[in-house]
């Protein structure tokens, strides 16, 4: 049944509209460029078995775009954090969603507030809140196509720092030790990540005051070096030229500004919750 918005509603106003419309015990929920594998559904489902599971995350797997320079350091980055996918999901605490591939039973669905930017994190979060398991399927496989370049992505990019700002309030309560392994594992493999911009700026000042030493001057260097090669990574990117380890500096660092960028539009409310359409061709 396809419901045709003649306005734009944002994502998450159409998601607690249609929810509640659906008649099914289970709900899958996609994105518009992901591409299941045709046995995809039945694998994403069969955990619901377990009456303790209430929600299910598929695998995504990302191809690279035509003329892509993003898709080795997107790939490293994607393999290091199925694997933590993988272990949180084996504890039935995975974090959240592959928003393109997952299910929850409809019973479960809670509400979320109109200006939630990252849906696919704060549906299941909230799952786990109430105490039921968030697994990880890695047979029920779909595709996307990752981001044609740094500059695509980090936009991308800024607007999930600002939804993941967001987040840390509205899941606030699952950051209590007393909740056993999920608050370690929010902590550890979010929290900690999301206030890495703060961490790497904080290292490096107070690097500089004791660059007096020997041991912190050639820390402060490796530092500076590290950061000019990723402005390399940034001048070759615009002219075409990949060299590894300039991209992966030149990734590392625009990610880590984009996270800075998008706690910055979160504080001052800036970051809107509509998705901007993508320029070009469409699939």
């Amino acid at each position: 049944v396809l419901v045709d918005y003649k306005a734009r509603r944002g994502k998450v106003n159409v998601l607690n509209s249609l929810v509640s419309q659906a008649k099914n015990e289970i709900i899958v929920f996609s994105d518009a460029n992901t591409f299941f594998e045709k046995d995809a559904l039945r694998k994403l489902v069969r955990s619901f078995g377990d009456d303790r599971v209430g929600c299910v995350c598929g695998e995504m797997r990302f191809r690279k775009a035509r003329g892509n320079t993003l898709g080795e350091m997107e790939g490293f980055y994607w393999r290091y954090e199925v694997f933590l996918k993988k272990a949180e999901g084996a504890r039935g605490a995975l974090l959240g969603a592959n928003g393109g591939i997952y299910a929850i039973r409809k019973k479960l669905f809670e509400k979320i507030p109109a200006d939630t930017i990252i849906d696919d994190f704060v549906i299941p979060m909230k799952i786990a809140e109430n105490c039921h398991r968030i697994v990880y399927e890695s047979e029920a496989v779909a595709y996307e196509e990752t981001a044609k370049n740094i500059v695509k992505e980090m936009a991308r990019r800024v607007r999930i720092g600002a939804g993941d700002f967001q987040s840390l309030m509205l899941m606030c309560r699952l950051l209590n030790p007393a909740r056993g392994f999920i608050a370690y594992a929010f902590w550890s493999h979010k929290v900690i990540r999301w206030f890495a911009p703060f961490l790497l700026i904080g290292t490096l000042f107070s690097n500089a005051f004791l660059a007096g030493e020997r041991l912190y001057l050639i820390l402060f260097l490796m530092q500076i070096a590290f950061y000019f090669a990723a402005l390399l990574g940034r001048i070759f990117s615009g002219i075409c030229i990949h060299v590894k380890v300039f991209g992966f500096c030149y990734y590392f660092v625009s990610m880590n500004i984009a996270l800075l960028i998008g706690f910055f539009r979160f504080i001052t409310g800036t970051q809107s919750v509509m998705w901007e359409k993508t320029r070009g061709k469409t699939l």
